[in-house]
């Protein structure tokens, strides 16, 4: 039934003249709470376009920076499985603009080839970070073993059924078109499916590394925001006019101390300066939550500048740097892409903020930094692998190939002067 305006008036007319002693007792009923909600929407529209615009940015902000909040205590298996959405929803963000601007309508089995090869980058970039990260699972069960021991070659004969399908379905007069649309899709694939993995590669370096990646560019873009719009005077590049020098520049000042001040309060939460672990003790797998802090994540004196800190505040300085004067690119070069497809946005998921894609351009250029910082400055994986890591990983090859081994280390020590 749909209530008009005039009843809803009436009713809260009713609802006035009941005594005060009476009315304190009931509960607001349906009809009260909507005729409030319709007040409120209608002051709502009544404000400006650009005020809608604020209050709506605030409100999905506010939204995302509790569900990030919820992510990061739900563990990596949560960040993971986030990332995976997040993921797949660019992927169709972007697609979207190629199957508008190449019109499938004669190629309508396209869209299916696109989704399997999604699926063919994600079982082989999803089974090696499992394989990495979650070797005791996998030691557990005899199938799994030998599933992650080809897992390589299983991963190429099934993206190769791929492309099998994509030249059994090409067309005569939409050859160029089809071709087209296999190389956005696999540049998408590499831009997208090779940033999950970076991601579950910094997680499992410790938490602390993922959130200072994130915080850097989201307290960089809501300063920017702000900072352009109080500030904002001097246009910063034609490719995103609303862009200016000072929300730039008031940025990242805010970009460094904030990302700064962040590092050196989680630096004494062990919870997330520890590396992920999972490990097999006494038949049970268990989620290492302990270390012994590394030295970046433990206090030290800093002689010629007369202060206390610790040393990963530098590296957070470094990311916090690179976020405010690199990473920003990234939105510039989204920009740049949707005006070249005349599209205002990659997508209306998150109102006052666009797609998903909209939110990830910087990151993706920011997670791609962190990885490679750590790997070459920090040690990376290969680096910080610990010997029980190394013993699960020598459970997945072959009895013989696992024997060959046992010798080798063995004549190794002997001949180190270890007796056995």
């Amino acid at each position: 039934m749909t209530i008009g305006p005039d009843l809803l008036h009436l009713h809260m007319r009713r609802r006035s003249s009941v005594p005060d002693s009476k009315s304190t007792k009931k509960p607001y009923s349906k009809l009260d709470k909507l005729a409030q909600s319709r007040t409120i929407m209608d002051n709502f529209r009544k404000l400006p376009a650009s005020m809608q615009n604020v209050l709506k940015r605030t409100v999905f902000c506010i939204i995302l920076l509790g569900y990030f909040v919820f992510v990061i205590y739900g563990g990596p298996i949560t960040i993971l499985l986030t990332t995976l959405a997040a993921q797949v929803k660019c992927f169709y963000e972007i697609i979207a603009i190629a199957y508008k601007k190449h019109d499938i309508s004669t190629i309508p089995n396209f869209k299916y080839i696109a989704n399997y090869f999604l699926v063919s980058a994600n079982i082989y970039f999803g089974g090696e970070t499992i394989i990495e990260y979650f070797g005791p699972f996998i030691n557990l069960v005899d199938t799994l073993n030998t599933l992650a021991t080809y897992h390589r070659f299983f991963s190429f004969c099934f993206y190769f059924i791929g492309v099998m399908w994509f030249v059994l379905s090409l067309k005569k007069h939409h050859y160029r078109k089809q071709f087209s649309l296999l190389a956005w899709t696999h540049v998408i694939l590499l831009v997208l499916v090779v940033q999950s993995y970076l991601i579950a590669k910094t997680i499992f370096q410790g938490m602390i590394w993922f959130i200072i990646c994130i915080t850097t560019i989201t307290v960089n873009d809501i300063m920017a925001y702000i900072c352009g719009r109080f500030f904002g005077r001097t246009p910063l590049i034609s490719l995103s006019p609303k862009k200016t020098w000072e929300g730039f520049i008031g940025a990242g000042i805010f970009t460094i101390l904030i990302t700064c001040s962040l590092a050196y309060f989680l630096c004494g939460n062990e919870f997330l300066i520890c590396p992920i672990e999972y490990r097999q003790i006494n038949y049970e797998i268990v989620k290492i939550t302990q270390c012994t802090p590394d030295d970046m994540f433990q206090l030290m004196d800093f002689p010629r500048f007369g202060v206390q800190m610790y040393p990963f505040v530098i590296h957070a300085f470094w990311f916090s740097v690179f976020g405010s004067l690199v990473a920003p690119f990234g939105g510039f070069f989204a920009s740049g892409f949707k005006r070249a497809f005349k599209v205002k946005d990659f997508g209306d998921t998150i109102p006052g903020h666009g797609g998903i894609m909209d939110r990830f351009d910087c990151q993706l250029v920011m997670i791609t930094f962190v990885n490679v910082y750590i790997t070459s400055f920090v040690g990376g994986n290969s680096a910080n692998r610990s010997t029980q890591d190394i013993f699960h990983r020598i459970l997945t090859l072959r009895p013989e190939d696992q024997l060959e081994l046992y010798y080798m280390l063995k004549g190794s020590l002997v001949s180190n002067g270890i007796r056995l």
